[in-house]
């Protein structure tokens, strides 16, 4: 990857290692993190610990992915996208 990518978060998660999705995760929180499969479809699934005391979230992609790196670059981005969210105070 990228590092002036990772450094400015201009990347896409999709183009990521499954090794480099982790790290980001990492990056922002102590995740507990979920991968599942049925039927040869996967989704995962991650408890954000953020590194502020006390503060958790979910996060979920949707069923249906063909790998498990496909599932956790949708966490991924949804992960970056609640950060944003709550960054802006919405």
């Amino acid at each position: 990857m990228n590092g002036i990518a990772t450094r400015t978060g201009s990347y896409r998660a999709i183009d990521l290692s499954l090794e480099d999705i982790m790290a980001e995760l990492y990056k922002v929180s102590f995740p507990d993190i979920i991968c599942s499969e049925r039927e040869g479809l996967f989704w995962a699934q991650a408890t954000m610990r953020i590194k502020v005391q006390g503060a958790v979230f979910k996060v979920s992609s949707e069923h249906g992915h063909k790998t498990p790196k496909d599932a956790a670059a949708e966490l991924l981005e949804r992960v970056n996208n609640a950060i944003k969210h709550f960054d802006r105070g919405v």
